[in-house]
């Protein structure tokens, strides 16, 4: 059985693509760039209808594929929409008899393991004398789900398939292709999966979830060069806010994720990789540390300014970049917004309370938001000039802008 998937949660900015091509570079882990199929689709899906139709699932897969396709950071390989409807059918030897209030029944699940939601479950009588399909919501909770979580990968599954189903089969066929089916793992570095870490658990409960996060100081300080993200500190601070809050919170209901800062990640890389290793059950391998070395990394440092360091050594020159780079009013900016986090992850906060309680005023507001829209532009002009995936980037913008527009017209 293929081992559990990986998922670097936290915030853009935080070194989740120089952990990225780190594990990727292990023998036995897949971790694609990610074409945030989550991100983009979440809001989307429902207008798919019931994914039950099959025409519904397949316009959905295309959807995603398409997505794929167009991304920013090319796939090695995709998988076809054939492959991936045939991971998400029913599987017809993945049954288990189990015996409830209307005698024998037969649960039938799908291919790709999903939340288990009793009403949903599709059970057939063994008995011909009871009803043709009876609801497995008729059986006791914990024996349905107990038997369906019995010693099979497909065992938490309902019908029919959901928008997470589509984006794990993708990844499966990836890691199936790049390093067979049982020959090892397949991971995520989309940290936005952080807002999908109850869908996650659900279907995987014992899928590693890393936490990565930075001083969101120098995540500011970060993102206001990089093409990818907001610009003004004020900004990029409320992400991280929520991002990290999100976080603790699930901490507190008792998500168990591991906590890896940035900054002992590029302060003690053996260290920290090692440690790392240990809690996904992996044997450290040496050149995880020479990852700069291998083709993922050049190919992401020749395709945008900003993921130019992935080829690089670590070197921990954006420690505490934001001394220097943000001036006092950013520094408090984000310190307003982010400090009751900052100090629940141990960041040193260095504005007063009285000063941090101040509500920024209106002007201040609207000047930051013109300062913001002015860095775009400049960012924008230099990523025109200089990133090899300018052009891909603007083709995913339209691709999405397209699909929300075909959904709209078919009155979805």
């Amino acid at each position: 059985m293929p081992a559990p998937p990986l998922f670097i949660l936290g915030t853009e900015r935080s070194g989740s693509n120089l952990l990225r091509v780190i594990l990727d570079s292990h023998p036995r882990i897949v971790i694609p760039h990610p074409p945030h199929v989550m991100r983009y689709f979440t809001p989307l899906a429902p207008r798919y209808g019931d994914l039950a139709d099959a025409s519904n699932l397949a316009a959905l897969v295309d959807d995603v594929l398409a997505l794929v396709h167009a991304h920013i950071h090319p796939w090695p390989w995709i998988p076809s929409a054939t492959d991936l409807l045939g991971r998400l059918q029913p599987a017809p030897g993945a049954s288990a008899a189990i015996t409830g209030p209307f005698g024998p029944v037969m649960a039938v699940y799908s291919r790709r393991a999903l939340a288990f939601e009793p009403s949903r479950v599709f059970v057939t009588s063994l008995d011909p004398s009871t009803p043709a399909q009876v609801p497995a919501s008729a059986i006791a909770a914990d024996r349905v789900e107990g038997t369906l979580r019995a010693g099979h990968e497909v065992a938490r599954s309902t019908w029919p398939p959901d928008l997470y189903a589509i984006y794990a089969a993708l990844h499966e066929a990836l890691r199936d292709h790049d390093l067979g089916p049982d020959g090892g793992r397949w991971g995520c570095k989309s940290t936005f999966m952080i807002d999908h870490v109850e869908r996650i658990v659900a279907s995987e409960p014992d899928a590693r979830l890393i936490w990565l996060y930075r001083d969101p100081r120098d995540v500011a300080a970060s993102s206001r060069e990089s093409v990818f993200s907001a610009f003004h500190p004020w900004k990029t601070a409320q992400l991280w806010a929520r991002q990290q809050e999100r976080g603790l919170a699930l901490e507190k209901a008792g998500y168990a994720l591991f906590r890896l800062p940035y900054e002992d990640l590029v302060a003690r890389p053996e260290a920290e990789v090692r440690r790392l290793c240990a809690y996904i059950g992996e044997e450290f391998h040496p050149p995880m540390l020479e990852f700069f070395r291998g083709k993922e990394a050049k190919l992401s440092s020749t395709l945008s300014e900003s993921w130019k360091n992935t080829a690089a050594p670590i070197r921990g020159e954006g420690l505490q970049r934001w001394r220097k780079d943000l001036s006092g009013e950013e520094v408090l900016a984000v310190e307003a917004v982010a400090g009751a986090a900052m100090t629940a992850l141990g960041y040193e906060l260095t504005c007063s309370a009285a000063d941090r309680s101040r509500a920024p005023s209106v002007a201040e507001r609207v000047r930051w938001t013109a300062e913001d829209e002015a860095a775009w532009l400049r960012v924008e002009w230099r990523s025109l000039r200089k990133d090899k995936n300018v052009g891909l980037r603007w083709k995913r913008w339209l691709l999405l802008q397209k699909i929300r527009a075909t959904l709209t017209v078919r009155g979805r």
